[in-house]
């Protein structure tokens, strides 16, 4: 009888504390970050919501950031770094 290897694709539980930012009046003005999930067509989806929304707000900056696999969180440092540079951020989804 031939021996079978099962693999578990899921990831592990991660425990995090989570707290909310006070939601912005406008975002009039603002450095809006975005992040791609890396999903088939999230590129596509978050590159026209962010245009749209610099442009009925007047935004003073879109950073963007591709996450390499929909199925990890963001890395640490770039959620840091979005963090320093944004007034908001945003995630979206394809596929």
């Amino acid at each position: 009888m031939e021996s079978m290897q099962v693999l578990d694709p899921t990831n592990e539980a991660i425990s995090t504390e989570l707290s909310r930012c006070e939601r912005l009046n406008t975002l009039e003005g603002k450095v809006l970050g975005v992040v791609d999930n890396g999903k088939p067509n999230s590129d596509i989806v978050v590159k026209t919501i962010s245009q749209k929304l610099k442009e009925e707000y007047q935004l003073r900056d879109v950073i963007c950031f591709r996450k390499p696999s929909s199925s990890h969180q963001i890395p640490h440092d770039e959620a840091e770094k979005l963090a320093k540079q944004c007034d908001a951020v945003i995630t979206g989804t394809g596929d």
